[in-house]
């Protein structure tokens, strides 16, 4: 991989703020690599501005193999994208309004919306050591299990609270 290289992956949907994405890995001198789900929209973009752009599959592997990641998505409150990031050592720029995010593992911005903003963060979250990130990863999924598992048991409470006397 080049010198420096920027993962973005995840799904397409609106609120992914691609351009502002785009545009900060270029402002910040690094190659693009994107999920093939998101293929239809930077390819066009990153021919236009001069991007370097390639795609990714994001497995583990993969993922490992580039230097940062960013998630600076609009609306989230938790960020599976950037958890897989941060599980391969990763470590993530991402919004400060998203905030599972906050840790050691990622350089957080206020204005995801902003590509020099970003583009300085993509800069910072470069001197994060993998180990960070994967304690950081590690402690987000901890807290997403312990949710999720928290919202099962509600679920299964409220289902037995309408079941009917034997």
């Amino acid at each position: 991989f080049p010198d420096f290289t920027v993962a973005l992956v995840g799904p397409e949907h609106g609120r992914k703020n691609l351009w502002s994405c785009a545009e900060a890995a270029r402002r910040a001198g690094a190659v693009l690599a994107y999920s093939p789900s998101l293929a239809a929209l930077v390819e066009p973009f990153a021919a236009a501005v001069g991007l370097k752009a390639v795609q990714l599959e994001p497995t583990p592997d993969n993922l490992a193999r580039c230097h940062v990641g960013l998630c600076a998505s609009l609306a989230e409150t938790f960020c599976l994208a950037a958890a897989e990031m941060l599980s391969a050592g990763l470590p993530v720029v991402g919004w400060a309004g998203i905030p599972a995010l906050a840790g050691d593992g990622a350089v957080l911005v206020t204005d995801p919306c902003d590509p020099g903003s970003l583009a300085r963060a993509l800069g910072s979250a470069r001197s994060i050591p993998a180990a960070k990130a994967l304690e950081h990863g590690r402690d987000l999924a901890f807290a997403r299990a312990r949710e999720c598992r928290e919202q099962l048991a509600a679920l299964v409470r409220k289902a037995r609270q309408k079941e009917p006397a034997p």
